[in-house]
């Protein structure tokens, strides 16, 4: 209870992967290129079929 303060909580899913996992070495390439981190964004789109 004492330490819960002090406990940090890290939300990047990608520090959980292995750093030779192909997920990661896109990532890097991708950081590199575009020098900025990689957006996420979720769009709906209504009225719109799959295919």
């Amino acid at each position: 209870m004492f330490c819960s303060k002090q406990v940090k909580i890290d939300y990047d899913m990608n520090n959980y992967l292995p750093d030779e996992a192909t997920s990661s070495i896109a990532l890097d390439v991708m950081d590199k290129e575009y020098g900025t981190s990689i957006p996420n964004a979720r769009v709906m789109v209504s009225d719109l079929s799959l295919s």
